[in-house]
């Protein structure tokens, strides 16, 4: 990712919007020298709300970005001074709220664990100069939160498919997370994470919730996101806002929504 950005910027392409949709369509294989093999000709499967559509790859991928993107929306202010993700890869999901229309004068930053990822980023964001934009470490496993402003005032934070890196999530990590953003105004949450099976009494397809189960426990996959978080909403440090149990995504582990709130 980071040499193919590099690579276009070399040639001249200095567009943002342009070297962004060229970098998603390399990253799904669908432009030249793509990360994967061709994209397959016939369609492919994308659940929504428990329905099976099946379009092809391109369209799947900017359906997916754009229902993440809507998540996201939904809890960031027009007061926003930070937008953060957690575990963001070449942070396509920032750049695409950039271009939904997310607030210009917040700050975003894709903290991620590859290096690649990172530089990739950057080397995008550069084309936006008036996007804010860092790209820190950040490893679910060691979280380190130091990159967040201390002065913030209202914080959007998010995951997407990030938090299945990390089998057990420490509840510390998240009152880590909270105890740096405790001079916030306002600190607004968002797990869209692959976790829907952890909550089967929310799903009314059983057949689902066991196929997404055993699939988590192949791949080790996060086991405890929901026991973190109610365990951190008994002790009045956040509040669950809503959960919305396998709403789109990939027919193998589709994504539930969780939107929360710092107290």
């Amino acid at each position: 990712m980071r040499d193919f950005v590099r690579a276009q910027r070399a040639a001249g392409e200095q567009d943002f919007e342009t070297l962004f949709r060229r970098t998603l369509q390399f990253s799904i294989g669908a432009e030249a020298g793509g990360m994967n093999a061709p994209p397959p000709a016939a369609p492919v499967p994308f659940l929504f709300h428990g329905t099976e559509v099946r379009m092809d790859l391109t369209a799947r991928e900017h359906v997916w970005r754009d229902l993440v993107a809507t998540e996201v929306m939904r809890v960031i202010r027009a007061d926003a001074d930070v937008v953060a993700e957690l575990g963001s890869g070449w942070s396509a999901n920032i750049f695409n709220l950039w271009l939904r229309g997310a607030p210009r004068a917040a700050r975003y930053f894709g903290g991620e664990f590859a290096q690649g990822g990172r530089e990739a980023a950057q080397a995008l964001a550069e084309t936006r100069p008036a996007m804010q934009f860092a790209a820190p470490a950040f490893d679910w496993s060691f979280p380190d939160f130091s990159f967040l402003p201390p002065t913030a005032k209202n914080l959007t934070l998010y995951s997407c498919y990030s938090i299945e890196q990390i089998p057990e999530l420490k509840a510390d990590c998240i009152r880590e997370l909270l105890a740096r953003t405790a001079s916030a105004a306002t600190v607004l949450g968002v797990f869209i994470e692959p976790v829907g099976w952890q909550f089967p009494e929310q799903s009314s397809d059983p057949g689902l919730v066991e196929r997404t189960r055993r699939y988590a426990h192949e791949k080790n996959y996060n086991l405890n996101l929901r026991q973190v978080m109610e365990t951190l909403a008994n002790e009045r440090r956040l509040e669950i806002l809503g959960v919305a149990v396998d709403v789109f995504g990939y027919d193998l582990n589709p994504a539930t929504v969780i939107h929360w709130r710092r107290l």
